[in-house]
């Protein structure tokens, strides 16, 4: 960005004089003829320096832009690493208590075996169960000690010893309204204001290109000299003024070359906004799908299948004819099953909800609540 300021600073600044030293016909009638000092200036015409700053300055508006986009990016990395450890705590809770829950129905079940009610191969099946519990936990805590490290590794300091992180993932996210994500991106993404910051300096740029020949530099030349040929030994002046004439050289090619650049930049504009919305609709889709399936299985689904899971144990132990074990086993697999469904559909929506602000380039996630689905 400072590099680009310097040349917008440059691109403004009027060429320098030439001062030196001139002298002519020394020797002439054995004297040092004219001795003396001459400028060459060149001059500028037609605003062209005014047009050159401008087109500069769109790229360093451009540059100031770069940077824009680079803290969004690194805030995004930051989201998504901090809402990747949060999910991680959130596996490790449900699949702790579901392994505390899994050792419950065993020990119950070895006391039924005990007592001569029930079959003595029926606790180990749930025994199998709690060995896959609780290496899910284990998969879980490993998996929260490498969400821990991708998060401090995003802060700057992978070395970061682990601390407490706030946060709720299991709290309801906003439905969005697409219409009104996608009027903000295409007014204020990065990649579109670089693009309209394009056009404008491609604009500046053919201006200037066809200025040039119509309105020349003019090279200016003084000498002031004394006189020591004759008498009475003035000092004299001798003056130039050079224009190029635009015979062969109209500056045709740049000109050309200007003119579809500004082509070539409309058309970019028109391809990035078309990216972008592309890039919204598959995230935006990702979000509503993600974010419907978390609520379902964390208001509906997980509660549901818990109680199935209770009630079919506790019915089993009060009417083996109403219910077999083949029974339990099922509800035992399809809570397991739900658990991890249910964690998956949370990191997705979670992944979906910091990649659409991600997308939009939000300074504050808070800001996607002004996106919301506006009620019918």
């Amino acid at each position: 960005m400072e590099a680009a300021r310097g040349t917008m600073i440059q691109a403004g600044l009027h060429p320098n004089p030439l001062v030196g030293y001139e002298a002519d016909t020394v020797r002439t009638l054995a004297t040092k003829g004219y001795q003396g000092v001459q400028v060459t200036a060149p001059i500028v015409t037609g605003g062209k320096l005014g047009l050159q700053q401008s087109a500069a300055a769109m790229a360093y508006e451009n540059a100031c832009l770069a940077v824009r986009k680079a803290r969004a990016d690194v805030a995004t990395q930051v989201r998504d690493a901090y809402f990747d450890f949060l999910v991680s705590q959130e596996r490790l809770r449900l699949q702790r208590a579901l392994a505390r829950f899994t050792d419950n129905i065993y020990q119950a079940q070895i006391e039924q075996v005990k007592g001569g009610q029930a079959a003595a191969y029926e606790p180990l099946q749930l025994r199998v169960f709690g060995s896959q519990a609780r290496n899910a936990v284990a998969a879980a805590e490993n998996g929260q000690r490498a969400a821990w490290r991708r998060l401090s590794a995003s802060l700057g300091d992978p070395n970061l010893e682990p601390l407490h992180i706030v946060g709720d993932v299991q709290r309801e996210v906003p439905e969005l309204n697409f219409d009104a994500a996608k009027n903000y991106l295409l007014e204020s993404h990065t990649d579109l204001l670089s693009a309209r910051n394009s056009i404008t300096q491609s604009r500046y740029l053919a201006q200037l290109e066809y200025i040039k020949p119509r309105r020349p530099d003019l090279q200016v030349y003084t000498a002031v000299q004394h006189d020591y040929p004759g008498a009475p030994f003035n000092t004299t002046y001798n003056l130039q003024v050079n224009v190029p004439l635009a015979i062969f050289d109209r500056n045709q090619g740049n000109i050309l070359q200007t003119q579809s650049l500004m082509v070539a930049s409309d058309r970019a504009l028109t391809d990035g906004q078309n990216n972008l919305t592309r890039q919204l609709a598959e995230t935006f889709s990702r979000y509503q799908t993600a974010r419907s399936l978390a609520a379902s299985y964390r208001d509906e689904i997980l509660p549901d299948q818990g109680r199935v899971y209770r009630g079919v144990y506790a019915r089993y132990q009060q009417d083996r004819q109403a219910v077999n074990f083949g029974d339990i086993v099922v509800a035992q697999q399809t809570l397991g099953a739900a658990v991890s469904t249910y964690t998956d559909a949370l990191g997705d929506q979670w992944q979906a909800y910091v990649d659409l602000a991600g997308l939009l380039q939000l300074e504050e996630l808070g800001q996607l609540e002004q996106l919301a689905a506006v009620p019918n």
